[in-house]
């Protein structure tokens, strides 16, 4: 399948049921939250329409370690001193759109960045002439010059809400190892974890990492229920422009931690013989296919990566504070002020429990 105009708008509202809107600007849209939203341009890139020079997308701008296994802090969450820069609420408040009101997704086609930049451009002043918000539009690239169209980011987000949607914590471009690439997506059932963020009625299935900072801007009451399988953990690579990923998928599961491995390739129709395919049908629809041999797994290795990512998950979570919030959080927790200091925000963080961290965002949320 080709991730033209019209295959996008189908995989979307077949698969997620989002709603399909006729926009007398642009067409057919497709109607989402504004977390949905958020979670979109977060995993995608695709800019919110918010001016007409470039947009805005959060994309990229909320990393928090380099590689799995260490506390090695990026540029993004937090900046060099342990204060939080890049979080949802953060940026709530310079592009206060991201948190109002419904959002709609423009899939985009142009040849060369010259056309889109006209289109965009078009596109700005046209929706605002006619009294809609330009920043409740996001612009969903599709350059059909470009082998695959450069829609393997799309990819990624689909198979993320695939899988949200049934009940694991997802993430893409996640944090690896140097000598073990970047996959593209990864999928965890996480019991511990999720049945603590069910419980509270924080989640009622499954959610993005990026998901967990956003209940401050989305909070919903949601149902709370429990139940989740076993440990498990799945990782995907996308590709739109070639026939196979197995180059690297053999180097992640290598690694001896994954159950279940997927090629994410929409012009592909037969799984591998080592891992799973995820592609679409004639009608949009996500075709998931197992493959013949399952892969090896180190119990040991496998245990000490979720005992790392419990503690990745809480930056995450933490992030529904501001920096003042976490001073007074940290003052209540130890006595003292916040002090400057990576190493200080990660002996703090590290030793926190959920329920605690849980038990602050609750307060404030109400």
């Amino acid at each position: 399948m080709k991730l033209d105009r019209e295959n996008v708008i189908k995989i979307l509202n077949k698969n997620f049921g989002f709603s399909i809107v006729d926009n007398p600007v642009a067409g057919e849209v497709i109607k989402v939250s504004a977390l949905d939203a958020y979670l979109y341009s977060s995993i995608t890139g695709h800019p919110y329409l918010c001016n007409p020079s470039g947009g805005f997308s959060p994309n990229g701008l909320m990393q928090v370690f380099n590689q799995a296994n260490s506390y090695n802090l990026v540029s993004g969450m937090f900046d060099r001193a342990g204060f939080f820069k890049y979080t949802p609420l953060l940026l709530s408040r310079d592009y206060p759109f991201i948190k109002d009101t419904e959002k709609y997704i423009i899939p985009l086609e142009y040849e060369k960045h010259s056309e889109y930049e006209s289109k965009r451009k078009t596109l700005f002043e046209k929706l605002k002439k006619e009294g809609f918000d330009p920043a409740n539009f996001i612009i969903c690239t599709i350059k059909k010059s470009t082998s695959g169209y450069g829609m393997e980011p799309f990819c990624e987000y689909v198979t993320s809400e695939y899988f949200r949607r049934r009940g694991y914590l997802t993430e893409t471009q996640i944090p690896f190892y140097y000598n073990g690439g970047t996959p593209d997506f990864a999928a965890y059932d996480f019991p511990e974890v999720l049945s603590i963020l069910r419980k509270d009625g924080l989640i009622s299935s499954g959610a993005t990492l990026i998901e967990l900072s956003t209940f401050r801007l989305f909070r919903t009451s949601k149902s709370k229920t429990l139940g989740s399988k076993e440990t498990e953990a799945i990782v995907g690579e996308a590709k739109t422009s070639s026939m196979e990923a197995i180059k690297q998928i053999k180097k992640y599961l290598g690694k001896k931690i994954f159950n279940r491995a997927y090629e994410i390739i929409p012009h592909k129709g037969k799984p591998e013989i080592i891992c799973g395919l995820i592609t679409f049908n004639d009608a949009g629809e996500i075709l998931v296919f197992e493959g013949k041999e399952k892969p090896l797994v180190d119990k040991k290795i496998q245990a000490d990566y979720f005992d790392w990512l419990s503690n990745y998950l809480k930056y995450f979570l933490l992030a529904n504070l501001d920096n003042s919030e976490l001073n007074d959080f940290y003052k209540r927790k130890t006595g003292k002020e916040f002090p400057t200091g990576i190493s200080n925000l990660l002996s703090f963080v590290n030793a926190l429990e959920y329920q605690e961290i849980i038990e602050e965002i609750l307060t404030l949320v109400g």
